[in-house]
C-alpha cells in the first residue's frame, strides 16, 4: 500500500515538473492537458500548485537577499560607530543615519503596510508573507484531500 502511494506521489511530481516546464514556456493549459493526456482540471490544479511553489521560493529568495543587505548594513554601521568613537568626525554619524534609513526602508518601517485590493477585488500577492502563502498552500492541500480523498497530493484526474 505504501509503495502504491509513493508511486502515485512520484507520478504526480513528474507530471508537475513537465507541466511547469511547458507552462513556463507559455504553453496553453488546454494544450498541456492534451500533450500529457490528462484532464484540463488536473492541469489547472497543477498550475495553481506550481505558482504557489514559485511564489514561496521567490519570497524565500527575497528574504535571503534582505538578510544579506541587513548584515552588510550592520557591518557598515559598526565601522561608522567605531570611526566616530575614535575621531569624533561627524561624517561617521551621517553614515550611521544613512544605514538606519536604509534598514528602515528594507524592513518597511517607514510607513505602515496597507491592505490594497486590485480592480478584481483580489488582495495583491505582494502583500502576503511567505507564512501566508505556505498556509494558503496547506489549506488548498487540505481542501483537495477532503474533496477528493486520499493523500494531500492525490490526483483523481490523473
Amino acid at each position: 500500500m505504501a509503495g502504491k502511494k509513493a508511486k502515485q506521489r512520484f507520478s504526480i511530481a513528474e507530471r508537475r515538473r513537465k507541466v511547469a516546464a511547458l507552462y513556463a514556456d507559455h504553453v496553453d493549459q488546454a494544450i498541456i492537458a492534451q500533450q500529457l493526456d490528462v484532464n484540463p482540471a488536473t492541469i489547472s490544479r497543477d498550475v495553481a500548485f506550481i505558482e504557489a511553489e514559485w511564489m514561496v521560493r521567490s519570497l524565500v529568495a527575497l528574504d535571503m537577499r534582505k538578510a544579506r543587505e541587513l548584515a552588510e548594513l550592520d557591518e557598515i554601521e559598526l565601522d561608522a560607530a567605531t570611526g566616530y568613537s575614535i575621531s569624533k568626525n561627524t561624517r561617521f554619524l551621517a553614515i550611521r543615519l544613512q544605514c538606519k534609513e536604509r534598514r528602515a526602508r528594507l524592513l518597511g518601517l517607514d510607513a505602515p503596510a496597507r491592505s490594497a485590493l486590485d480592480l478584481t477585488g483580489n488582495v495583491g500577492l505582494g502583500l502576503l508573507s511567505a507564512d501566508d502563502l505556505v498556509k494558503a498552500r496547506q489549506d488548498a492541500e487540505q481542501w483537495e484531500q477532503e474533496t477528493f480523498g486520499g493523500s494531500p497530493t492525490s490526483d483523481p484526474g490523473a
